[in-house]
C-alpha cells in the first residue's frame, strides 16, 4: 500500500513539473501563479519520499528533482529578465528628461503633451 502511495505522489509531482514547465516554455509567466498553490504541496512531498526503493523508483525521484532543477532555472532566467527590463525602462525614463526640441536660436522648445485619439465606445 505504501509502495503504491509513492507512486501516485511520483506521478503527481511529475504532472505539476510538466505543466509548470509547459507555462514557462510557453511564456505565460502571469499563469504561474495559479499554479503556485500546487507546486508548493506537491514539492513538499519530495523531501518525504524514501530514498532507498527500486531502481525505477530512485531513477523517477532523480528525474523529478531534474525537472525541478530546470524549472527553477527558467524561472531565475524570467526573473533576471524581468529585472533587466526594469532597469532598461528606469533609463529611458531617466534619460526622457533630457531629450527636447530646440528652436533655430536655441532656445528649448516645450512639447506638447501628447493625447489619444482613441476613442472607447459603450
Amino acid at each position: 500500500m505504501e509502495k503504491t502511495r509513492w507512486h501516485r505522489r511520483i506521478a503527481q509531482i511529475g504532472r505539476v513539473l510538466e505543466t509548470e514547465r509547459g507555462v514557462l516554455r510557453s511564456g505565460r509567466v502571469a499563469d504561474l501563479g495559479a499554479l503556485a498553490s500546487e507546486r508548493e504541496r506537491v514539492l513538499g512531498w519530495l523531501s518525504d519520499l524514501p530514498e532507498t526503493g527500486s531502481e525505477k523508483y530512485r531513477r523517477d525521484l532523480a528525474r523529478l528533482r531534474e525537472s525541478a532543477r530546470r524549472n527553477s532555472a527558467l524561472l531565475k532566467a524570467y526573473i533576471e529578465g524581468a529585472r533587466s527590463a526594469l532597469a532598461t525602462v528606469t533609463l529611458i525614463d531617466e534619460e526622457q528628461a533630457n531629450l527636447g526640441a530646440y528652436a533655430r536660436d536655441g532656445s528649448r522648445i516645450t512639447a506638447p503633451t501628447a493625447t489619444s485619439t482613441t476613442r472607447k465606445k459603450a
